[in-house]
């Protein structure tokens, strides 16, 4: 079973790294750097779900600023 990531800095240096990210992503340094404090941009979701997948991890929807629906 997948264990959980709780943060998205706990995301990035699992994946390798900072500049791993980043070169994966095709930015710069600086704005994964931003990613560690403010969470994921909503548009890296699909992405990061593969990521996760490769490493073994889930994350909470809220590392990307969604929340989850819950049936009434």
């Amino acid at each position: 079973m997948s264990e959980q990531i709780n943060s998205a800095d706990e995301a990035i240096d699992l994946a390798g790294g900072t500049t791993k990210v980043a070169n994966r992503f095709g930015v710069d340094v600086r704005v994964v750097s931003n990613w560690r404090v403010r969470g994921f941009p909503p548009e890296t979701y699909v992405a990061w779900q593969e990521i996760l997948k490769e490493i073994d991890r889930t994350a909470p929807q809220s590392l990307w600023k969604q929340r989850e629906m819950i049936a009434p």
